[in-house]
């Protein structure tokens, strides 16, 4: 009645390829780097250096200041009668300013 042991391989920590250009005019690399909420991964899921992940924190913020990536992906629209109002008055054209 002995127990067998498992042995325990040690795990490999992923590392971003250092060729990897990290510029904020590619938003199509930029976005392996956000969530689908908008947040960006951090350096330890992400595998950058602390280097790395200033970079790509610095790209992302740019890149979304000049409207090249979204700060969300999905805006959900207000619910209730306000909402409704709105959403009518907006396919209107009607504006509520005077």
């Amino acid at each position: 009645m002995y127990k067998k042991r498992r042995r325990l391989l040690p795990r490999r920590k992923k590392f971003l390829d250092p060729d990897v250009l990290i510029d904020y005019r590619r938003p199509d690399i930029l976005k392996r780097f956000v969530t689908d909420r908008g947040k960006i991964i951090p350096s330890r899921i992400s595998g950058a250096t602390a280097a790395q992940q200033r970079k790509i924190a610095k790209a992302v913020k740019r890149a979304r200041y000049l409207a090249l990536l979204p700060y969300t992906v999905a805006h959900r629209s207000e619910r209730g009668f306000a909402g409704e109002m709105t959403a009518a008055a907006a396919a209107a054209g009607v504006s509520d300013r005077w």
